[in-house]
């Protein structure tokens, strides 16, 4: 018990995980094809998965309205329940019905 969450605690050192932190001598530094450049992070990501995530449910909500439809009303068809969502909400009523 006390030895592994000793060695736990010293594998979840900064030093060991973060590698060694003296930076590159500049001979090193110049044969290195990504000089300059910034390695890309964390929050790099966040604004494609973002985009994709809007994107997604944008295309996917109608679909789950006509989805609902089918459920609530037994024996109506995609075709149908979308015609009738349709004559009674509009295009905009996609928009109205998810905000509202």
């Amino acid at each position: 018990g006390v030895q592994a969450s000793t060695s736990l605690s010293l594998s979840l050192r900064p030093s060991i995980l973060l590698g060694p932190t003296a930076p590159l001598p500049p001979s090193k530094m110049a044969d290195n094809k990504n000089a300059g450049k910034r390695k890309a992070g964390p929050l790099d990501t966040l604004p494609p998965i973002c985009g994709g995530a809007f994107v997604t449910s944008v295309i996917m909500y109608p679909v789950d309205v006509v989805r609902a439809i089918c459920m609530a009303n037994p024996g109506t068809g995609a075709g149908a329940a979308l015609k009738g969502f349709l004559e009674v909400h509009g295009v905009m009523g996609f928009v109205k019905q998810g905000l509202v």
